[in-house]
């Protein structure tokens, strides 16, 4: 029954921190969206086809 009762908290455990890892890639990627949209230089936006890119200094948006 141990042996039971340990993989279901190792399952447990593994999908929340899957969970955890991807709120904190959402958080990130908003973050950084955000920041893109209120930086000056958004007008200046280099466009490649369909991309659109920006230069911008080091931004550390989420850390673990």
């Amino acid at each position: 029954m141990q042996g039971y009762v340990l993989t279901k908290t190792t399952e447990k455990n593994m999908e929340l921190s899957n969970s955890l890892e991807q709120l904190n890639a959402d958080i990130a990627k908003f973050q950084a969206q955000e920041y893109i949209s209120k930086i000056s230089e958004k007008n200046a936006m280099i466009e490649r086809g369909w991309q659109r890119f920006v230069v911008i200094k080091d931004v550390f948006t989420a850390q673990k």
